[in-house]
């Protein structure tokens, strides 16, 4: 590859499923009537950004594992996460109590907050309404501690390879949600809204991304077989997956099995685009790049403090009567200006310090691109 080119697929898909999960919630300051053809776009962003994870953190626990697969190398790639992901997410903590004290937005109440510091907040159980999109961190922090502990424990209880271990691990990270997702909604009767923000019924979201991983480690020539085809087949898959949802009042009323696989084959379909992505390139000094990859490099900040500008921007607009017209649209343009200008900020006086320690002290594989959290949101 060209010293001037830099792969640049993975922070596009990053980047277009944060922008789905924007437009979603930038839909409140649209005057238009049908919003449930938008509002599916942050369900869209939310799964991708699930298999991007699974692919990316995959990737790194397979060369991490291969190389040296102790407790010490575990504890590595856990404070490695921790250090990503829990200081903005604890901060959040703090700005959200301080939103609904200040601004009461209508239907959010602080609720079981000392489950938010351990992420218990939906592990079993429908998630409270306070802060509202820590449910998919809840997911992928149980899954950076889950996953690869499985490993571990097929490789020394069972004495499988490293590779086997990961295969067996996965296969037990599907079929355990799946068959928690059939219970939550056949016995509990959660409605899928609520089946699908919680962490037991989910742990398998990642697991087509990790997949895709081990076979670009383990079987390369398969991998590199559906670098075009994957596109193509998951581009079909996912235009009919997003026709069904929008012609089925968003799945409820739908046979309970439908919606148990929904999920499934919609992450199947994603996964089916990261040979294609992983392999996209372009030159470093591209303006078009650099914006991919600035978004996708404060994403997860825009993931945490989308919600709270929310509050922000409706309490000024129910406050100054600002509804309608040319009001929209100004709204519109300030949800998405504040968003990104708020988290450039987070990113370099919260995030990257933490990341220069993480570095300086933690080192790790990387499968060859960066791993910045993936943030998530309904």
């Amino acid at each position: 590859m060209n010293k001037n080119e830099r792969i640049f697929g993975l922070d596009l898909m990053r980047c277009i499923a944060i922008l789905f999960v924007l437009f979603s919630h930038a839909r409140f300051y649209l005057p238009i009537a049908d919003q449930q053809s938008i509002t599916v776009l942050g369900f869209w962003g939310v799964e991708l950004f699930f298999v991007l994870s699974g692919f990316l953190i995959g990737g790194i626990l397979i060369k991490t594992f291969e190389k040296e697969a102790t407790g010490g190398s575990l504890k590595t790639f856990w404070v490695r996460r921790w250090m990503r992901t829990l200081p903005n997410y604890y901060l959040f903590i703090f700005i959200n109590i301080a939103c609904v004290l200040l601004l009461k937005p209508p239907h959010i109440r602080i609720q079981h907050l000392s489950w938010y510091f351990v992420f218990l907040q939906n592990f079993a159980w429908v998630k409270p309404s306070f802060f509202n999109v820590s449910w998919s961190l809840c997911i992928e922090e149980w899954f950076y501690m889950f996953y690869p502990l499985a490993v571990l424990f097929f490789r020394y209880v069972f004495k499988f390879s490293i590779r086997n271990a990961f295969l067996t691990a996965t296969l037990l990270f599907i079929i355990v949600p799946i068959g928690f997702r059939f219970y939550c909604l056949t016995v509990k009767h959660y409605y899928f809204w609520q089946t699908r923000m919680i962490v037991i019924s989910r742990l398998d979201a990642m697991m087509t991304g990790v997949f895709v991983a081990f076979l670009k480690f383990y079987h390369r020539k398969t991998y590199e077989k559906l670098v075009g085809p994957g596109a193509i087949i998951g581009a079909v898959i996912a235009a009919g997956l997003f026709v069904f949802y929008l012609n089925n009042n968003a799945m409820e009323g739908v046979n309970p099995v439908v919606q148990v696989f929904f999920l499934t084959v919609m992450t199947i379909a994603f996964a089916l685009f990261l040979p294609a992505c992983n392999n996209l390139k372009t030159k470093s000094s591209n303006f078009v790049y650099t914006a991919i990859y600035k978004i996708s490099l404060w994403s997860y900040s825009i993931y945490l403090i989308n919600f709270p500008v929310v509050y922000v921007l409706n309490t000024v607009e129910e406050k100054f009567g600002l509804k309608g017209g040319v009001y929209s649209l100004i709204f519109f343009v300030l949800f998405f200006a504040l968003n990104l200008i708020i988290s450039s900020y987070l990113y370099r006086f919260v995030e990257k310090p933490f990341l220069t320690l993480r570095d300086k002290y933690f080192k790790e594989e990387k499968p060859g691109t960066a791993v910045p959290a993936t943030p998530i949101i309904r």
